[in-house]
């Protein structure tokens, strides 16, 4: 004395708790990665070169600084601008490594909020149809329970 709907209306319900979306930003994630590490490389490359032009222009100025006054006030000049574009592209790399973790940071927590909602409506979608599945029982074993004093009163009415 099983119903069909019922079962399928069970199984539904069990199916769907097996189906978990997700989305794969790996990739993209890994080439965000990739991408910021070229990005630093290329910023420590340009330091590397900037220090050797610095290096370049203090052996100058050592060279030069007997000779003339005034072109080795020129020269330290230069050093100094030189030293300083240095240090502000040491603090910019910092901001921008900061900055990409932040937003590493930011879509992992994104992804999370998706799979706490996503699991919240198959919650809900999962309660609706447990409650479909208990009100068509109840009305099943209304149904049974008339049947049988159906059965019952017609069984007494031959009886007589």
């Amino acid at each position: 004395m099983s119903d069909p709907c019922v079962f399928s209306c069970i199984n539904a319900a069990q199916q769907n708790l097996d189906w978990v979306p997700h989305r794969d930003n790996t990739p993209s994630l890994e080439e965000q990665l990739s991408s910021a590490m070229a990005e630093e490389q290329k910023l420590e490359e340009e330091l590397e070169r900037e220090t050797a032009r610095n290096e370049e222009l203090k052996e100058e100025v050592s060279r030069l600084l007997p000779a003339c006054p005034q072109e080795v006030d020129s020269l330290w000049e230069k050093v100094a601008i030189l030293e300083k574009r240095t240090r502000e592209e040491s603090l910019s790399n910092l901001d921008i490594q900061s900055l990409y973790t932040e937003d590493l940071q930011r879509q992992s927590e994104k992804e999370e909020m998706f799979a706490q909602e996503s699991l919240k409506r198959r919650l809900h979608e999962t309660e609706a149809a447990h409650s479909e599945t208990v009100l068509e029982l109840e009305k099943t074993r209304d149904m049974l329970i008339l049947q049988h004093r159906i059965n019952r009163d017609y069984q007494v009415n031959l009886g007589d």
